[in-house]
């Protein structure tokens, strides 16, 4: 069953998926912000109650997420934890995911590149890892060769001899020499 709920500038679409015990798809679009964050809570929250405890958030259309917003995600996992549930994101665009680096989203949730990935994932078939399991690193400069501790993905930039480098969130280095 396929249901569509608008709240404030954040359309979002529930759909159960047959291919995970317990499973939803929730398509984001719009803003999740201070103005909807407690609706989109409550809609979710209803889901868990009606047996939801799988949850899927395909993030391929959504334009801003503010602290607030990834507050009421907290919140989700939090109530998920307790029934041995788990949320997953998925086609998250570049802007969203800088804002959620930047605020140690990365280091709490699982990520994936597709809904396909998230639904092998839930099936056991393969793993997701979260950045704190890959970070803090200590590297070495390519060309001074002064270590650097690495705490996430991100770009940084030598204190030494100022070569800029950028990190996935998979810990691959990019030098740009």
């Amino acid at each position: 069953m396929e249901e569509t709920i608008t709240v404030k500038k954040l359309n979002f679409t529930s759909k159960e998926v047959n291919k995970v015990e317990k499973g939803v798809i929730i398509n984001l679009s719009g803003e999740i912000d201070m103005y909807n964050a407690e609706d989109f809570l409550k809609e979710i929250k209803t889901l868990i109650d009606n047996g939801a405890k799988h949850f899927i958030f395909d993030s391929s259309h959504l334009s801003y997420i503010s602290s607030t917003g990834i507050g009421a995600f907290l919140i989700i996992k939090r109530e998920l934890d307790s029934i041995d549930g788990e949320l997953v994101f998925c086609n998250m665009n570049d802007k969203i995911k800088d804002i959620c680096k930047l605020l140690g989203f990365f280091m709490v949730f699982n990520f994936a590149d597709s809904i396909d990935d998230v639904i092998k994932y839930f099936n056991g078939e393969i793993n997701l890892q979260k950045e704190k399991e890959l970070f803090p690193q200590k590297i070495q400069c390519a060309v001074c060769r002064k270590p650097i501790k690495i705490w996430r993905s991100g770009k940084y930039c030598c204190p030494d001899c100022e070569t800029i480098f950028n990190v996935d969130n998979k810990a691959n280095f990019t030098w740009k020499i």
